[in-house]
């Protein structure tokens, strides 16, 4: 289990990823509701490190931009 600091940039012009100084930043076009850009977080996360989404998990943030993401990589 991979623990991992991520920021969420919601209604971005682009999707991608991108890595900063050991943090993700997760740019998506979904907006900040009802759980929409959270959703599509752990999606692009999810493609980012080539496995299913169902081993990604948001520990904390749920409704902030600043998250904290567990990623089951074994």
């Amino acid at each position: 289990m991979m623990t991992i600091t991520a920021f969420a940039h919601p209604n971005s012009q682009k999707e991608f990823v991108q890595e900063r100084g050991g943090e993700l930043h997760v740019f998506v076009r979904a907006i900040p509701e009802g759980g929409k850009a959270n959703t599509r977080v752990v999606e692009l996360i999810a493609q980012h490190f080539g496995i299913a989404k169902s081993r990604i998990k948001i520990k904390t943030g749920m409704t902030g931009k600043r998250k904290i993401v567990l990623v089951d990589n074994a």
